[in-house]
């Protein structure tokens, strides 16, 4: 005799078959179509720590600035060339110069950013794999496209206000001669 216990096993209800049939149902169908698909986003995020990945960033973002500073570079060509500046005098090389040195620090900047955006994409995937396996939910991952859209938003604004810079020191180095010439004209 058993405390505390009966005799008698338990026995499977009809209602007890039913729910382990479900269950079973419910596990095979886990097993053959969400098991592979979490399998690939694992595979999916481990790439993200990949170097190539952190190197495909840094060439997308690189490409972007050329193409981006390349237009500044042309245009402070035309501006320098209708003042009437010589190409290879000090003037203009200085100014190929600050443009070229002011991409160089924003590509730099952009390129990091664009990798650490990548890092955090790849740590956010880690957090949503441990939520999978806790059967928690999970939350919205950045991808590589949003980071290299990112990097070419990065890339035209910089090109944009180094050129909006340019301008307005020509401007305000036009208005100085300008006011030189009218002072030395008018005798002042």
């Amino acid at each position: 005799m058993c405390i505390g216990g009966s005799d008698t096993p338990d026995r499977e209800t009809e209602d007890d078959k039913v729910a382990a049939e479900i269950a079973n149902e419910r596990y095979q169908y886990y097993q053959d179509r969400l098991v592979p698909v979490q399998n690939e986003y694992i595979a999916d995020v481990r790439s993200l720590n990949d170097d190539s990945q952190y190197e495909r960033v840094a060439g997308d973002t690189n490409a972007e600035f050329t193409q981006a500073f390349s237009s500044i570079n042309d245009e402070n060509h035309r501006a320098l060339s209708s003042q009437g500046i010589d190409p290879n005098s000090g003037q203009a090389i200085n100014v190929h110069s600050s443009t070229a040195a002011q991409q160089g620090q924003n590509q730099a900047d952009a390129i990091n950013r664009g990798q650490v955006d990548n890092q955090n994409s790849y740590v956010g995937g880690l957090q949503n794999i441990v939520a999978l396996g806790e059967g928690q939910a999970t939350s919205a991952q950045q991808g590589l496209q949003d980071i290299a859209a990112n990097s070419a938003e990065v890339a035209a604004n910089a090109a944009a206000n180094n050129s909006y810079n340019r301008q307005q020191n020509n401007e305000l180095a036009s208005t100085g001669f300008g006011f030189a010439a009218e002072t030395l004209r008018s005798g002042g």
